[in-house]
C-alpha cells in the first residue's frame, strides 16, 4: 500500500505543476490589459506603470513564470492589492472555514445517501427504490442559490433554530452544510444504488446466500465494500466541487471561507487574491483525487494489483 501511495503521489506532482501553470497563464490569456482592468480605464499612466511593476508584469514572461513558481515553492503568492496582507495568510485564515463546511456537507450527504442507496439496491424496483430515486432526483435538481434562502426563511427566521449568517459556532455550519449536502446526496444515492446493485448480482453474493448468510449481512459485510470504489471516486470529485460551489453558499450565508474571499476580491479587482483562491481550489481538486485513489485502493486491493502489471 505504501508503494502504491508513493507512486500515486509522484503521478500527482506533474498534474499539480500543470494546474499552477494554467493559473499563471490566466493573467496573460485574458483579452485587454489586466492592470487597466484592475485600476479602471481612467487610471493615470503613472499608476498603471507602478502597479505593473509591483506585480512584475513589466518583466519578460519567462522571468515572470520563474518568479511565480519560486514564490509558489515558498508559499509566497504575493500580497493583496487592497490590504497589503500576504495572500497565503488570507488563505490560511479562510481555509479552515471552507474545509469545515465541505466536510460537514459530505457528512450530511453520506448520512443520507448510504442508507437510501443500500435500501434502494436491496429493494430494486420496489416502492423504496422509487422513493429513494425520487428524493435523489429532487435533491440533485434544486439549485443551492434557491435552497439556501428557503432554509434560512424556514429554520433560521421562522423557527429560529440556528444562526443564518456568519460563523457563530458549530450551529452556524448546519444550514450551509445542509444546502450543499442535499445536492450531493442526490448524486450519491444513485451511485450507491447502481454500484451495490451490480455487486449483489455477482456470484460470490449468491454463494454466500446459498450458504445461509443473511441477506443484509451479505449486503453490508461483503457487497457494500466492493461497491465503494466508484462511490469514493464520486465523493472525491464532489469534494473538489464543494470548494468551487461553496462560493455561492458562502455568499448567501456570509460564511467566512475562501469562496467569500474570492467574491470580495473580484469586487475590488484584487487580482493576486483571486489568483491565489483559484490556485487553492484547483490544487484541492488534485488532492481530493489523490485521496480518492488511495481510499479506493484500500477498499479494493484489486486496484493495487492492476497498477503493478
Amino acid at each position: 500500500m505504501l508503494r502504491f501511495a508513493l507512486r500515486r503521489a509522484l503521478q500527482a506532482l506533474p498534474i499539480a505543476w500543470l494546474v499552477a501553470t494554467l493559473v499563471f497563464s490566466l493573467l496573460h490569456v485574458v483579452p485587454g490589459d489586466p492592470v487597466e482592468a484592475m485600476l479602471g480605464e481612467n487610471a493615470a499612466p503613472g499608476d498603471v506603470a507602478a502597479l505593473r511593476a509591483r506585480l512584475g508584469l513589466d518583466r519578460p514572461l519567462v522571468e515572470q513564470y520563474g518568479r511565480f513558481l519560486a514564490g509558489l515553492a515558498r508559499a509566497d503568492l504575493g500580497a493583496s492589492l487592497r490590504s497589503g496582507t500576504p495572500v497565503a495568510r488570507l488563505l490560511a485564515e479562510r481555509w479552515p472555514a471552507t474545509l469545515a463546511l465541505a466536510l460537514t456537507s459530505l457528512a450530511i450527504a453520506l448520512a443520507l445517501a448510504l442508507p437510501l442507496g443500500v435500501l434502494a439496491a436491496r429493494r430494486a424496483g420496489g416502492a423504496a427504490d422509487r422513493a429513494a430515486s425520487a428524493l435523489a432526483l429532487l435533491g440533485a435538481s434544486v439549485p443551492t442559490f434557491w435552497l439556501g434562502p428557503v432554509l434560512i426563511l424556514f429554520f433560521g427566521i421562522g423557527l429560529d433554530l440556528v444562526p443564518v449568517s456568519g460563523n457563530q459556532g458549530w450551529a452556524s455550519v448546519v444550514l450551509p452544510g445542509l444546502t450543499l449536502g442535499l445536492g450531493i446526496a442526490g448524486l450519491l444515492v444513485r451511485m450507491v444504488r447502481v454500484a451495490l446493485g451490480e455487486e449483489l448480482a455477482r456470484p460470490y453474493v449468491l454463494v454466500a446466500l446459498a450458504r445461509g448468510v443473511g441477506g443484509w449481512s451479505a449486503t453490508l459485510r461483503h457487497a457494500l465494500r466492493n461497491a465503494m470504489p466508484p462511490v469514493i471516486t464520486m465523493v472525491a470529485l464532489q469534494f473538489g466541487a464543494l470548494l468551487a460551489g461553496a462560493v455561492v453558499v458562502e455568499t448567501v450565508f456570509s460564511w467566512p471561507g475562501i469562496g467569500r474571499l474570492m467574491v470580495d476580491a473580484i469586487r475590488f479587482r484584487d487580482y493576486p487574491v483571486v489568483q491565489g483562491v483559484v490556485l487553492c481550489i484547483a490544487l484541492g481538486y488534485v488532492a481530493a483525487n489523490l485521496a480518492a485513489d488511495l481510499a479506493s485502493a484500500w477498499a479494493d486491493p484489486r486496484l493495487r494489483e492492476r497498477t503493478r502489471r
